[in-house]
């Protein structure tokens, strides 16, 4: 029996929601884990989209990576407006305005040499807009601050290797599908409730939490797609249910495989494991996929191996949904080299 439409939550997207950050708080996060009061990186990325359209002057803060109280590094506007970085006591100028009300993907990628020196490269919107080189061989950080601005903050990920520019460019536009990135140390993507002022770590043990005034709100950044990581010749499960958060009702909607992958094979993770050979396939709540590559395969020059396309379907348990009635959302399936 279809539900009533009162009673639907419909798909949001994969862009879920975002932290609208203030003057009036920040989100605070503590490298706590395992005994370990903090974390010695050789090599980084961070990334995360912002948007903002305040005529920033007052070298407002977007995210500050912390070791004992001082920044080790912080991503910020500068006094004049434009867009910069404090990176162990030396001033990086893009000379970039973002405040256009427009969401922007900053990252942040650090790569050790064969001089043992962090050689850092910035990045908006995927392309590089500053370097710096010869930095010290280890960032060591034990807390993180973000938000000391007025605007919006998404997807905030933290990894422990040097993502390439081409990486970085391919999969920002993608929502992680989780447990399947193991360099992948911190990732917020703020599409679960912030409980008693706590921001989920998809990723790990880190939690943000709250401090003053912010709220979650529902997110216009352009994320339109998913995103798994796998590794070569090892096949790859998909929870896609489990990733989607609060956008998708447990009981008014249902998901579908739309269309198959293109090299790979899908299968549902059943006792023996069943190939998906057909579509639309429908997938119950507690269905899992098992995405199998090609042999000896892998991402090149960045791009991901593959992709498949899942449908989100609002209105009740039809197995043949109108195509007018849902969503198909692409699915990248990245697969490292051994």
């Amino acid at each position: 029996v279809a539900a009533a439409a009162s009673s639907l939550i419909p798909f949001a997207g994969p862009a879920g929601f975002a932290l609208t950050a203030s003057a009036e708080g920040h989100l605070h996060t503590k490298f706590e884990a395992d005994g370990a009061t903090q974390i010695d990186f050789t090599e980084f990325t961070v990334e995360l989209y912002i948007k903002t359209s305040v005529a920033v002057d007052n070298n407002d803060v977007i995210l500050s990576l912390l070791n004992a109280e001082s920044a080790s590094l912080s991503l910020m506007f500068l006094a004049d407006g434009t867009y910069g970085a404090m990176l162990d006591g030396n001033l990086l100028v893009t000379g970039l305005l973002l405040n256009d009300g427009v969401w922007h993907h900053l990252a942040v990628a650090s790569k050790i040499d064969e001089f043992y020196k962090m050689n850092y490269s910035f990045l908006v919107d995927g392309v590089v807009v500053a370097t710096h080189a010869d930095g010290p061989s280890t960032l060591s950080i034990d807390s993180m601050e973000v938000g000391k601005f007025v605007g919006s903050v998404d997807d905030i990920q933290i990894w422990t290797t040097a993502r390439s520019t081409e990486t970085i460019a391919a999969e920002m536009h993608s929502v992680i599908l989780m447990n399947h990135a193991d360099d992948l140390l911190l990732y917020y993507s703020f599409d679960y409730e912030v409980t008693a002022g706590i921001v989920t770590d998809k990723a790990g043990p880190y939690n943000g939490v709250v401090v003053g005034s912010l709220a979650v709100e529902g997110s216009t950044a352009p994320i339109d797609s998913y995103i798994a990581h796998g590794v070569q010749d090892t096949e790859l499960s998909i929870e896609l249910i489990a990733s989607l958060g609060p956008t998708l009702s447990d009981t008014d909607s249902f998901i579908f495989i739309a269309d198959l992958p293109k090299h790979g094979a899908l299968y549902l993770n059943t006792m023996p494991l069943t190939q998906i050979t057909a579509t639309p396939f429908h997938l119950d709540k507690s269905d899992e996929v098992i995405f199998q590559p090609e042999d000896h395969v892998h991402d090149v020059e960045g791009k991901p191996y593959d992709s498949f396309t899942f449908g989100v379907y609002n209105g009740g348990l039809d197995e043949n949904p109108n195509p007018v009635s849902h969503q198909s959302v692409p699915v990248y399936v990245s697969i490292a080299p051994v």
